[in-house]
């Protein structure tokens, strides 16, 4: 899985999709591999695209902004108990602070926008897990080396 290209998902199980069936739309392959995996899993009871939207506040800007997190599910948890888990999909890299360049070296302009990236992730990711607090749900970020999808240089 080397392109990022998105698409349309075509699901096997469309029962279990909330929402349209025919637009199930992802940005990337990490998102496609996420939702090719819920279609076939079993303890995977519902799930849905892109289903809202969680303001959060950006301090960089001082502004409030809205977070659309990827996947809602709804799953057969431990012990029979069904759980309801919101999910973001991400990079691994974008999930931990980018490595600070050597004292004394400038920082490159790749390190300041990995800097805003993570810490603008961090701002969404905050407010999705007090939303789910709220609700009694998890939030969970999956990576890349959960859905072992590899990229290419």
């Amino acid at each position: 899985m080397h392109s990022s290209k998105p698409g349309f998902f075509h699901p096997l199980n469309p029962q279990k999709y909330v929402g349209d069936v025919k637009n199930i739309y992802y940005r990337s392959q990490l998102e496609l591999k996420l939702l090719m995996w819920l279609d076939r899993h079993p303890h995977i009871l519902k799930y849905s695209v892109e289903p809202f939207q969680i303001p959060y506040f950006w301090e960089t800007d001082r502004r409030w902004h809205n977070y659309t997190p990827d996947v809602l599910v709804k799953q057969m948890g431990i012990g029979g108990k069904e759980e309801v888990v919101l999910i973001e999909v991400k990079p691994d890299k974008q999930t931990r602070p980018p490595k600070r360049p050597p004292a004394g070296k400038k920082p490159s302009k790749n390190f300041l926008t990995e800097t805003v990236t993570w810490r603008k992730n961090n701002a969404k990711w905050k407010a999705a897990q007090a939303y789910c607090e709220q609700r009694n749900w998890r939030f969970q970020i999956i990576t890349d080396k959960e859905l072992n999808v590899r990229y290419s240089k």
